[in-house]
């Protein structure tokens, strides 16, 4: 039988498919997906555990020596900040997290935040709300439709990125030492190799 820590609880298919299996006892610390981080249940908990699901939790050296059977842990997310990879390594522990998960909400994010900056979009909220919105005052809204974006990193979030600025008429730079020039200017965008020199060109820069 192998003992599996879940953090939170997962989709009824997933948890449907567990429960048909006999040979796992599956333990769910929460059934709230998106709760606060359970370190302190966690290390009640990971004893003599096979395998781990986590989010935000931390997994240190020192939670990693309490289950010394345990052989690999998934996040469900991309990063693996909270855990400790060389005592992974060392202890035998395979990691493992989602990657692709949130790179259209990360994107879509950035869009976001561009265009609140662009239209001032927290002011005039405020402003509206204090009945005072057809006073102009301030900095003028202005469109990102022209304006020249500079993207740092052209990874999986990144790309996605520079083609929603291109979608939005923004003229798009991107610098990054992993990716030959030719793939950037062959996906249409004008390739920085100098970075420093790209960001006083830039209307706006994204990392």
């Amino acid at each position: 039988m192998y003992k599996l820590v879940f953090c939170r609880a997962l989709h009824p298919d997933a948890m449907a498919l567990l429960e048909a299996r006999r040979d796992v006892n599956a333990v769910f610390l929460s059934k709230d997906f998106r709760g606060p981080p359970m370190t302190r249940d966690l290390a009640e908990r990971l004893p003599g555990a096979f395998g781990a699901m986590i989010g935000l939790e931390r997994m240190s050296a020192e939670l990693l020596a309490t289950a010394p059977g345990l052989r690999v842990i998934s996040r469900f997310g991309v990063g693996y900040d909270a855990v400790d990879v060389p005592a992974c390594t060392k202890q035998g522990v395979l990691l493992g997290v989602v990657n692709g998960a949130n790179d259209l909400a990360v994107a879509e994010h950035t869009m976001m935040l561009m265009l609140m900056v662009a239209r001032r979009a927290v002011e005039y909220d405020a402003s509206v709300r204090a009945g005072t919105w057809m006073i102009q005052t301030g900095r003028r809204m202005h469109e990102l439709a022209g304006k020249k974006v500079l993207v740092i990193g052209y990874g999986r979030i990144g790309t996605r990125v520079a083609k929603l600025c291109t979608a939005f008429g923004m003229t798009v730079m991107v610098t990054d030492p992993a990716f030959p020039t030719p793939r950037i200017a062959a996906d249409g965008h004008i390739p920085a190799p100098d970075m420093w020199a790209a960001i006083p060109e830039a209307d706006v820069v994204t990392i």
